[in-house]
């Protein structure tokens, strides 16, 4: 799940490798010409910005692209995928569905093919598969790839979101969400058993190369390649369609009314900063180019 980090803020799902071009990847910010950030405008002149995350960084990400400074400053209101006081509940909507219903076994719920592989990796760790065996194939995904796993020093107190939302503080500017905390949980919670596992077989088939892929879709994001993050990100969910639509496609539909209602009453004094996974940034179904297609003039910065 290496693009979970482009995707969604919710645990931040994919391993790392650190390596001497990683390291000296922030160095080389400067002098990128684009970034993925975008400056839409309506026909009445009023303007959004458009910020597209990696959700966990390390120390050595940092400076961001300038344009992330710039589009804050010049916005009053930001929007991440989720409010961040409601990042409680969204957690605690996850952690309770985590859980198979009582005397359902995860061994029951996936292939054969796909339980005995899973012993496998646990083995690597020492993992009994008692402590396995009565949770959700998602949130197993999840876990198999979190930043805790990693071998590099990436958090998502480091993430993007994060970086905004203190220099929000620091400035007094409000934070709302583009989806309200259980639709952004049941992104994944609400996953019927066929999705669950095709999440899992994600992780698996990336398990190799997460690392090298993470970093060649991180170096993409620094440069604001969107082109390169499509790419990567439809490569990852190659055999598995649905699930893409239902991470980025219908999600990014859902958000376009109140992207919308914001550029119409937006002003001087009302103009938004919508931040959200770079993944919901790229391509023909990317926010930018929706956005595009319904009128607005759009400008990567």
């Amino acid at each position: 799940m290496v693009f979970c980090f482009l995707l969604l803020p919710l645990l931040g799902l994919t391993g790392f490798f650190a390596n001497a071009h990683a390291a000296s990847a922030a160095a080389t910010t400067d002098r990128a010409t684009k970034s993925c950030v975008w400056k839409v405008t309506a026909s009445d002149g009023h303007t959004l910005y458009l910020a597209g995350s990696v959700h966990a960084l390390r120390p050595s990400d940092y400076p961001l692209p300038k344009a992330y400074d710039a589009a804050l400053q010049n916005s009053t209101r930001l929007a991440f995928e989720v409010a961040p006081e409601d990042m409680q509940r969204m957690r605690e909507r996850l952690a309770s569905a985590a859980l198979l219903p009582r005397g359902v076994q995860l061994r029951d719920r996936v292939d054969p093919r796909t339980y005995a592989y899973l012993l496998r990796v646990l083995a690597k760790t020492h993992t009994p598969e008692s402590q396995i065996a009565s949770y959700q194939s998602w949130y197993l995904a999840m876990q198999l790839q979190s930043p805790g796993a990693s071998s590099l020093n990436a958090s998502t107190s480091r993430g993007v979101e994060r970086y905004l939302q203190q220099k929000a503080a620091a400035a007094k500017k409000p934070i709302s969400g583009l989806e309200s905390w259980r639709a952004h949980a049941d992104v994944f919670a609400a996953m019927n058993a066929e999705e669950a596992e095709a999440t899992l077989l994600i992780g698996f088939i990336r398990l190799d190369n997460a690392n090298a892929n993470f970093l060649r879709a991180l170096a993409a994001w620094r440069r604001g390649d969107a082109a390169t993050v499509e790419r990567l990100l439809r490569e990852e969910y190659r055999d598995y369609p649905a699930l893409y639509r239902r991470l980025i496609d219908a999600r990014n539909q859902a958000w376009l009314p109140k992207i919308e209602g914001w550029l119409r009453g937006g002003g001087r004094d009302n103009t938004w900063l919508v931040v959200a996974g770079t993944g919901h940034m790229a391509g023909r179904d990317g926010l930018p180019e929706l956005l595009r297609a319904r009128g607005y003039q759009v400008e990567q910065l």
